[in-house]
């Protein structure tokens, strides 16, 4: 199981484009764009792309943080690193 989230991560980083490319031009015909920009010009899919960088920054940095530093969780009680 801890090997399956960093290749899932991996495949959904690496197949960005081809969601990005496929998904984006129906996505804009919603919004009622005439175009979708072209990637590295779109402003949704970058910021979600960073977001998710992000996301993923803070993952590892909490994993490498260890046990001591827990997050509040108000379901069953706080959920540690490490």
């Amino acid at each position: 199981m801890s090997l399956v989230i960093p290749a899932l991560a991996l495949l959904a980083l690496l197949l960005w484009p081809l969601v990005d490319s496929t998904l984006g031009p129906k996505l804009a015909r919603r919004l009622g764009w005439s175009s979708w920009p072209v990637p590295g010009r779109n402003v949704l899919t970058r910021t979600l792309f960073i977001a998710v960088l992000g996301f993923l920054a803070f993952l590892t940095g909490w994993s490498l943080a260890g046990p001591g530093l827990c997050l509040p969780w108000p379901i069953n009680g706080p959920i540690c690193g490490g």
